[in-house]
Formats: structure tokens, sequence, C-alpha cells
């Protein structure tokens, strides 16, 4: 069984290809003293959008004006929130720190982590896996 089963049940998804899973739970400081490529940060640019994107497509109603849905997209999606979930869901405990960084995960490095593993399941099975996923890492109705 893979030292990542845990994690696949909590996220409610299973990854096919592994080494997507591990660069997304790969800090920078983590990747840098190893020799290995940052992609969390990037790829944490594109899970950001497409919560944005999963958030707006489950709160809107014509009732909505602009200013609210902005709103309720920034509570769903602000650093709080997304390290809220990746501690309540055990995703912290994954991500791979450098030496020099300690826990608990700083709140800013759990949300990107949130954040780069929602681009990790896009990449590894398309957009509406990455989907699924997004509403439970942010704990939306499915």
């Amino acid at each position: 069984m893979s030292e990542y089963a845990v994690l696949f049940s909590r996220i409610g998804y299973v990854f096919n290809d592994v080494s997507l899973l591990i660069q997304a739970l790969t800090t920078p400081g983590f990747a840098n003293q190893r020799g290995f490529t940052d992609k969390q940060r990037a790829w944490a640019i594109h899970g950001d959008a497409l919560l944005d994107h999963v958030v707006l497509d489950s709160v809107y109603t014509q009732d909505f004006s602009p200013s609210k849905l902005d709103n309720r997209r920034q509570t769903w999606t602000k650093n709080e929130h997304l390290s809220k979930r990746a501690r309540e869901l055990g995703i912290a405990e994954f991500i791979r720190l450098s030496p020099t960084q300690t826990r608990p995960v700083q709140e800013s490095q759990a949300a990107t982590t949130v954040e780069a593993l929602v681009h990790a399941v896009r990449l590894d099975a398309g957009l509406e896996a990455a989907r699924s996923v997004a509403k439970r890492l942010l704990g939306l109705p499915a």
C-alpha cells in the first residue's frame, strides 16, 4: 500500500502519477536544498485560479451582486481558510519541509500546498477531477 494511502482517502482522490502529488507537497526550501526544480509555487498559481472558479461556480445565483460574489470567493479561497482545511484533512503533515522549516506548517505554506495539490490533480486526471477534489478541499458540497 502506498505511503500516501491515508492522504488519498482524506482528499478523496488516488493519484495515477504519485510524482505529481510529491511535487505539490514539496516546498521550495525542500526542493532547493535537494537540487530539485521547485514547481509548487507555479502550480499554486494555477490551483488558485481553479479554486476561484470552483467557488464562484458553486455560490453563483442571480441574487448575488458582483461585490457579494467576490466577497464569497475571497472568504473561501483566502490563506486562512485553505490552511485550516489543510490541517483538518491532515494534508499539512505530508508537506515536505526543508530541515530549517519547522512544524506546525505556516499558514501561507499550507495554503500554497492546497492550491498546488488542486493543480496536480488537474495534471493527473483533468479538470473535472480537479474540480471535485477542489470542492472537497474547500469544504463545499459536491
